[in-house]
């Protein structure tokens, strides 16, 4: 049986999971995540069945950094960017910010947000 085979197999069994997903009760990304991993780690056992052009590590390197490159750097970034989020909110910066904003006049809103965002 070659990789790809097993890949295939691999594939097809996660994509039932993720169809099933009501009935697993496990969370469609995990699967897919989960799914993927294993994947990659069997293409990994023989890279050279998959790239046949030149040093097949090299070649997994780059379609490791064009799958997961970009991907990779925004996951990164939102999660640096989500943590700061909920550190502003456990210290009640956005209740701060909510009670400055607080009017009943839509031109004294105008110039709390003129004046707070300059």
């Amino acid at each position: 049986m070659s990789l790809f085979t097993v890949i295939v197999a691999v594939f097809i069994v996660g994509y039932m999971c993720i169809a099933i997903e009501n009935v697993t009760k496990i969370n469609k990304a995990a699967i897919a995540l989960l799914m993927f991993v294993i994947c990659w780690t069997v293409m990994m056992f023989n890279p050279a069945e998959f790239f046949t052009s030149g040093n097949a590590v090299d070649a997994v390197n780059a379609a490791i950094n064009h799958h997961l490159g970009e991907a990779s750097t925004t996951l990164f970034f939102l999660m640096g960017a989500m943590t700061i989020v909920e550190l502003v909110d456990q210290c009640g910066g956005f209740n701060f910010v909510r009670n400055m904003l607080s009017t009943k006049s839509k031109k004294g809103l105008m110039w709390k947000m003129a004046f707070m965002t300059t």
